[in-house]
């Protein structure tokens, strides 16, 4: 999970936006 944390995060900053809405919705998940 950790691992996919990390490479969305990577897409996020490249601007997918869609990576960065799964990255939110993995953050819930995890809290």
């Amino acid at each position: 999970l950790n691992k996919a944390i990390y490479w969305m995060g990577l897409a996020s900053k490249n601007g997918d936006i869609g990576a960065q809405n799964k990255l939110q919705e993995l953050k819930k998940l995890k809290n």
